[in-house]
């Protein structure tokens, strides 16, 4: 799946990760449909 990866100040990239399992029996798969980051986010 996509992803954005954070890897450090300033340097955000997008890339590939594996899909997510579950692991545990308390563990639980999240589908996020929308995401967004706030412009002061990144400062």
């Amino acid at each position: 799946m996509k992803a954005a990866i954070f890897r450090g100040e300033k340097h955000i990239e997008l890339g590939e990760r594996p899909d997510p399992t579950v692991q545990e029996a308390t563990d639980a798969v999240v589908r996020v449909v929308r995401g967004c980051v706030c412009g002061s986010d990144l400062w």
